[in-house]
């Protein structure tokens, strides 16, 4: 299982696209942790830059959906929400149960899903909403 970025995940706004691509890197050095057996270790280090990354990517991008009037900003942050629900449970779990491998297993698998499933439809799809928008402005007479 790999979380891979390619610039066919890329949105068009380069803020945005650096903060996807760090996710993917991070998911994808946690995986490599744990086939090497460091993974729990790396998981705890994970959520921290989640912590940090859910607060700062997920404003800037609904701020941008706002700015662009993107007609499907409360799905995306109720998508966003849900993706931060599942997180904390997770952190919960192994702050009280501890690190124990399937666990692991589990919030990698989390970790790995998410990122590629909402980057590549919903984030894509805003990102087309983005380009549209783009184009006719630049159209538009002056």
């Amino acid at each position: 299982m790999a979380v891979t970025w390619n610039e066919r995940l890329a949105i068009g706004e380069p803020e945005i696209d650096a903060q996807h691509r760090e996710l993917f890197e991070r998911v994808d050095a946690l995986l490599v942790a744990m086939r090497t057996g460091a993974g729990r270790e790396r998981l705890e280090e994970m959520f921290g830059f989640l912590q940090r990354y859910v607060l700062e990517h997920f404003q800037a991008e609904e701020a941008l959906m706002r700015a662009e009037a993107y007609p499907h900003l409360a799905e995306h942050r109720d998508q966003h929400e849900a993706f931060i629900v599942r997180i904390v449970g997770i952190e919960e779990h192994l702050r009280e149960h501890g690190p124990c491998s399937s666990y692991v297993m589990n919030a990698s698998a989390l970790l790995c899903e998410w990122p590629r499933e909402h980057v590549a439809d919903a984030d894509r799809h805003f990102g087309q909403h983005l380009a549209l928008r783009r184009r006719r402005a630049e159209s538009a007479p002056a």
